[in-house]
């Protein structure tokens, strides 16, 4: 029987005021597929999460509207929730 290990990682996060672009381009840095967006003032809640699904489902929009610099909160996934094991 063979065990499975859970290895820890540290999260990537952003502010919800960052660009969209400047997001992927974290991502693709830190080779993951999602980032964890915290709230822009000092406390820092976590308020959503971007990953490359919504990257996906949001492509046109960005892509038409020419949404690059707008902010990452404009299209992340929220709220977030969290399963506690």
């Amino acid at each position: 029987m063979s065990k499975s290990h859970i290895h820890a990682s540290t999260a990537i996060v952003t502010r919800a005021d960052t660009p969209i672009y400047e997001c992927i381009k974290l991502m693709q840095k830190n080779n993951v597929g999602s980032v964890l967006v915290v709230s822009d003032d000092s406390f820092q809640r976590l308020v959503g999460i971007f990953t490359e699904r919504d990257l996906l489902n949001n492509f046109v929009l960005i892509q038409d509207s020419n949404f690059w610099k707008k902010p990452i909160r404009t299209v992340m996934s929220h709220p977030v929730r969290v399963l506690m094991a």
